[in-house]
C-alpha cells in the first residue's frame, strides 16, 4: 500500500474510551472512514487504514483492544461490500500479518463467517507461511465452518470436518464443530459421541477468549439437538457453567447468546417466569446497530413470543384440569341424586304394593277362617311375610355407596348388615308362616 499521512491517528482511536458501547462507536468511526461524500463505501480507504495504520496500534498494549474491534467493523464493511474468495484469502493474510492472537482470529470469523453466510467456499489451501495452528490457519479453518454453521449445513459440516488433515481436525475449536453436525444432524448413533465430544472440549483451551469461542459452538450443539433426551436439562446446565465461569472472571454476566440459549432450556422445562428474565437480560444486553444485532434480536423476540405462548398454553391446560375436575364431580353428585330418587320411588311402591297386599289378604282369610285364632295366625304369618319383603326391597333396591379414595370400607360394612338383616328377617317370616299353615292344618 501506497505511504502518505495516516486516516487514523492513536487519538482518534483512543476516543472510543469515552464511549459507553465501544462496539458500536467503532462501528460510526469505520463508517467515518470508510464512506465517500455520497455514502457509498470506498474499499481502498478501509485496506490503507487495516494494513497501514491498524498494525502499529495493534501493536501497543494502550490501542490493541480498540483496534481489533475497529479492524473487525472494517473487515466486516469489506466482506458486505464486496466479498468472494480474494478477500478471504487477503483476510487471512491480514491475520497472520498483524500479530492477533487465536482467539481473535476466531472472533474475527465469527463477525465475517455471519456476515458472508451465504457464500459457501471450499476451504482455503493453507498458507505456506503459517504453521498448523496458527491464527492465519485457524481464521481459515473457523470461517468457511462457521458459515455451514449458521446455514445449519450438518452434513456437509461434517463432511468438510471428516476431510481435513489430523492436525486441523484435532483442534478444539474444529471438535465443536464436529459435535454441532453430530448433535445437529439428529441420527441416535451419534448423538453420544456429539455429547462426549461437548464434554471433552468445554475447558479445553487455555486462553479463556478462545474457550468462549468453543463454548459458544458447544452451546449452539446443544440447542439443536431437540432429539436429545433432557435437552433442557442439558443445556441449562452448560449455559449455568458458561455464567458460573463469566462470574469468575469478573464479568457482570454472560453474554447475550449464553442468556438466549438459556431461555430456550427453562421454556423447555416449562420453568418460564426465568425463561421472561433470561431473554429480556439479553435484549437488554444487545448493543450495536450491526446486521448481527438485528438478527439476533429478532431471534430473542421470537423465542420471548413462543415462552409467553407457552405459559399461557400451560395456564390454560390447568384451567381446563380443574373444569374438568368440578364438571366430573357434578355429574357425580346429579347422578346419585338420580340414584337416590329412583330408589325411594321404588321403596315407597314396593312398601305400598306390601301394605295393600296385607290389608287384602287378611281381610279375605280372616273371613275365610275356621276359626279367629286360625284366622290370626294366618294374619301374623302373612305380615312377617311382607315384613321381610320389604326388607328385601330395601336391601336390593337401597343405594349403592361409592366408596371414596383412601375410605376405610364403613358404607360397605354397613350395607352388608343391613343385607343380612333383610335375610335374616325373610327367613324368619318364612318359618312363622310354615308354622301358621301347620297350626291351622293340624287344629
Amino acid at each position: 500500500m501506497a505511504g502518505g499521512d495516516p486516516i487514523l491517528s492513536e487519538s482518534e482511536l483512543l476516543t472510543l474510551d469515552e464511549a459507553l458501547d465501544v462496539r458500536r462507536a467503532s462501528a460510526s468511526l469505520a463508517w467515518q472512514l470508510v464512506t465517500g461524500d455520497q455514502g457509498s463505501i470506498r474499499s481502498e480507504r478501509a485496506h490503507l487504514v487495516l494494513e497501514r495504520d491498524l498494525p502499529g496500534l495493534l501493536s501497543r498494549e494502550r490501542t490493541r483492544a480498540h483496534a481489533v474491534a475497529l479492524a473487525a467493523e472494517l473487515w466486516e464493511y469489506l466482506f458486505v461490500h464486496s466479498g468472494g474468495q480474494a478477500l478471504t484469502t487477503q483476510a487471512a493474510s491480514w491475520v497472520g500479518r498483524s500479530g492477533l492472537s487465536r482467539a481473535e482470529a476466531l472472533r474475527l470469523a465469527n463477525r465475517m463467517a455471519w456476515v458472508s453466510r451465504g457464500a459457501i467456499d471450499h476451504l482455503t489451501p493453507r498458507d505456506p507461511d503459517s504453521a498448523p495452528g496458527s491464527p492465519a490457519d485457524l481464521f481459515v479453518i473457523a470461517l468457511t465452518l462457521e458459515r455451514l454453521r449458521f446455514l445449519f449445513q450438518f452434513a456437509q459440516l461434517a463432511t468438510v470436518v471428516d476431510g481435513m488433515a489430523e492436525d486441523r481436525r484435532s483442534e478444539p475449536f474444529v471438535q465443536a464443530m464436529r459435535a454441532f453436525a453430530l448433535l445437529g444432524g439428529r441420527h441416535p448413533l451419534h448423538r453420544d459421541s456429539g455429547l462426549a465430544i461437548v464434554q471433552r472440549v468445554w475447558d479445553s483451551a487455555s486462553d479463556r477468549r478462545e474457550r468462549l469461542a468453543i463454548q459458544d459452538v458447544c452451546l449452539h450443539a446443544l440447542w439443536v439437538a431437540e432429539h436429545l433426551p433432557e435437552q433442557g436439562r442439558v443445556l441449562l446446565d452448560y449455559c449455568r457453567r458458561a455464567e458460573q465461569e463469566a462470574l469468575e472472571s469478573g464479568d457482570e454476566r454472560a453474554g447475550p447468546v449464553v442468556l438466549f440459549r438459556k431461555a430456550y432450556a427453562l421454556r423447555e422445562l416449562a420453568d418460564y417466569d426465568s425463561a421472561l428474565i433470561a431473554i429480556d437480560t439479553a435484549l437488554g444486553d444487545l448493543r450495536g446497530d450491526n446486521e448481527f444485532v438485528r438478527t439476533f434480536s429478532e431471534q430473542c423476540i421470537r423465542e420471548r413470543q413462543l415462552i409467553i405462548v407457552g405459559r399461557d398454553l400451560t395456564r390454560l391446560t390447568t384451567d381446563l384440569e380443574e373444569t374438568s375436575g368440578q364438571i366430573s364431580a357434578a355429574e357425580h353428585r346429579i347422578e346419585a341424586v338420580v340414584e337416590r330418587n329412583s330408589i325411594r320411588s321404588v321403596e315407597v311402591l314396593g312398601l305400598f304394593s306390601a301394605a295393600v297386599a296385607f290389608a287384602v289378604g287378611t281381610s279375605s282369610i280372616g273371613a275365610n277362617a275356621a276359626s279367629p285364632l286360625a284366622g290370626l295366625l294366618i294374619a301374623v304369618a302373612l305380615g312377617a311375610c311382607l315384613l321381610g319383603f320389604s326388607w328385601m326391597i330395601l336391601f336390593v333396591a337401597g343405594p349403592r355407596v361409592r366408596e371414596p379414595a383412601g375410605s376405610r370400607g364403613s358404607g360397605s360394612r354397613v350395607g352388608s348388615a343391613l343385607g343380612w338383616s333383610a335375610l335374616a328377617c325373610s327367613v324368619v317370616a318364612i318359618l312363622m308362616a310354615a308354622i301358621a299353615v301347620m297350626v291351622v292344618y293340624f287344629s
